[in-house]
């Protein structure tokens, strides 16, 4: 198989993102999707990217798996049984006193991305909102806490 970049992997993860809208794929094929790309190993090499890539990575990692859970109970279970590491990523960057963490939090795409994450898995898979608070706890606390965070974000939050 050919070496992908990350820019890439970025780059087509975006484009899966926007494809995976309601308004693009119907639901029949949004399912059959889903199914291949678990067969494909698609949501592990996203939290593996969530996990080792830089913060604009994650965060196209980040949204892409929030479109997969979308309204998807199949995809909802196989992100929530990786999410420990999700959260596990957001809450070493959160906790680190960095520059790093200091420039993540003045990203509000990728705090974003963490919430789109939650709220899709929580809608469609109720059984796991206890273990959405690890990411979701976090999150919130440094949209609220941090004045770079636009108004905007901490609104809707």
């Amino acid at each position: 198989a050919p070496k992908v970049h990350v820019a890439q992997k970025k780059r087509f993860l975006e484009e899966l993102s926007y494809a995976l809208r309601p308004q693009e794929l119907h639901p029949q094929a949004r399912e059959m999707f889903v199914r291949q790309a678990l067969q494909r190993g698609v949501v592990i090499e996203a939290v593996r990217l969530i996990e080792t890539a830089s913060s604009a990575v994650a965060a196209a990692a980040t949204n892409f798996l929030g479109d997969f859970a979308f309204n998807s109970d199949r995809g909802s279970k196989e992100v929530l049984k990786v999410f420990d590491r999700i959260a596990d990523r957001f809450q070493r960057l959160f906790s680190s006193s960095s520059d790093k963490a200091a420039l993540m939090i003045s990203e509000d795409w990728l705090l974003q991305a963490a919430i789109l994450l939650c709220v899709n898995i929580a809608a469609t898979c109720p059984a796991g909102h206890l273990k959405l608070v690890r990411l979701v706890q976090p999150v919130c606390l440094k949209i609220l806490q941090s004045p770079q965070v636009g108004d905007k974000l901490r609104g809707n939050t």
